[in-house]
């Protein structure tokens, strides 16, 4: 559930919602199935509503969900490596 909020400017709205929204997931989670990490951070979002959290904004929600920077860091080496991996292969039929 999402709230649209008035931000005192005319015809200016924030989009808050208690949980991440799906277009925003889309674009901050490298997956797209749920897995136990999603399961940890529902878990923990529902500890910090229960103890009085707010509902958060798509801005929030994104800096929430970016992977710092060791995160970033190791993926893109994963990434460089596995696509170099199999170019090597691709590129050496037997």
């Amino acid at each position: 559930m999402s709230h649209r909020n008035y931000v005192g400017v005319r015809n200016q709205y924030s989009l808050k919602s208690w949980f991440l929204l799906h277009n925003t997931w889309a674009a901050t989670s490298p997956l797209n199935f749920w897995t136990d990490r999603n399961a940890f951070e529902f878990d923990r979002r529902m500890k910090e509503i229960m103890k009085g959290g707010q509902p958060l904004t798509t801005t929030q929600w994104t800096q929430k969900m970016k992977a710092n920077s060791h995160t970033r860091r190791l993926r893109k080496h994963n990434e460089d490596h596995s696509k170099r991996f199999i170019e090597q292969i691709l590129s050496n039929p037997h």
